[in-house]
């Protein structure tokens, strides 16, 4: 049995092939994470592309759902694979996944705002500031990595749930976002005329607001899961900018200057994504803007915000106001994943 590639980035492909295999057989995958728990998927073998069995993989005898936006994942991960027939195993291979490639340097910022950079000594020249949900605190990490890997510098940004930041998602100031935008324009490697705001779920909605507000800032949108409306949940908006709270609204996205990729999911629990992401693309067309990518994938739910495919991802998950639900299945997930994410750096790549 021989899998490829042996070794590579976390968002890898996984391919299988045995020789001399006849009749049926079970293809067992077996990881151990960053807090030595095993995790184990097995299923009937069918020669070629495995990738989906690397987002289902789960604990022996596991029973519900991890209330986890995301499971632990080491720097490098080691992945074995063992072929059975009959009760008897008959061949076993191994390949690994790295978070990062060799060179990445990711590096704390905490002066003017707190977040992760993350660079490399390959860059493509744009560069991408990352925000999670309501979820809150520092949670695109991973995502930072991947993307610095792929040449793109990049700055996951945290903007409340966190010592010196504000408590809840509630009168963000949008200006906050600002100086990390002009931060990240400066930085080396960076082309400030290629700066993206890619953000999942309420991270979403402010990256078009971002897009919207600050065009000489912002020069496109990935918007995953997103709202296509101000939102606010509590008495107060949660957006404000120049001292005016943000009322409930349309995101006027026609303001944006650059291209827009909006996803969203079909089963998503938390908000109505797919409709968003239509909504998005139709305010777009009607002025008369044609760069707009929308992708719905109709079995995934909120979870396909966690962009970087071939990782366990729960489809429950912890939020500023409780747990949410997200919709779809780990497999209509991880499908969705696998298909968007290379439209995602083919997204980046054009700018």
């Amino acid at each position: 049995m021989t899998a490829v590639p042996r070794q590579a980035l976390v968002d890898a492909p996984l391919r299988v092939h045995a020789d001399g295999l006849h009749g049926r057989a079970t293809l067992t995958l077996t990881i151990n994470d960053a807090d030595g728990r095993k995790w184990m998927t097995r299923r009937p073998f069918r020669e070629g592309d495995a990738t989906l069995l690397l987002a289902s993989v789960l604990p022996p005898n596991f029973r519900g759902d991890p209330r986890l936006i995301g499971f632990p994942v080491p720097f490098t991960e080691k992945i074995g694979l063992a072929l059975s027939k009959d009760g008897r195993t008959i061949a076993t291979t191994s390949v690994t996944r790295r978070l990062a490639e060799t060179g990445v340097r990711v590096r704390p910022q905490t002066r003017g705002f707190t977040g992760t950079f993350c660079s490399s000594p390959v860059e493509r020249g744009p560069a991408v500031l990352v925000l999670g949900g309501s979820e809150g605190g520092l949670t695109g990490g991973f995502a930072c990595r991947v993307l610095a890997s792929h040449g793109y510098p990049t700055l996951a940004l945290a903007y409340f749930g966190l010592p010196g930041l504000p408590s809840s998602l509630s009168g963000i100031r949008l200006e906050y976002f600002a100086r990390a935008l002009r931060w990240l324009g400066k930085q080396r490697g960076v082309d400030p005329a290629k700066v993206v705001v890619m953000g999942t779920s309420r991270g979403g909605e402010a990256s078009l607001i971002l897009g919207s507000i600050y065009p000489q800032l912002v020069h496109g949108v990935i918007a995953l899961v997103p709202s296509s409306v101000v939102n606010s949940t509590s008495a107060h908006p949660d957006w404000t900018v120049g001292g005016r709270d943000l009322p409930f609204t349309e995101i006027p996205v026609e303001r944006i200057n650059g291209p827009v990729l909006a996803v969203g999911g079909g089963q998503d629990q938390v908000w109505p994504s797919s409709i968003y992401v239509d909504n998005i693309a139709r305010r777009l067309y009607d002025h008369g803007r044609t760069d707009v990518t929308p992708l719905v994938y109709p079995a995934a739910g909120h979870g396909l915000g966690f962009p970087v495919p071939n990782v366990r991802v729960a489809t429950k998950g912890g939020a500023n106001e409780g747990y949410y639900d997200f919709g779809g299945t780990p497999e209509a997930d991880g499908r969705a994943r696998s298909a968007m994410w290379p439209k995602l750096l083919a997204f980046l790549g054009r700018l």
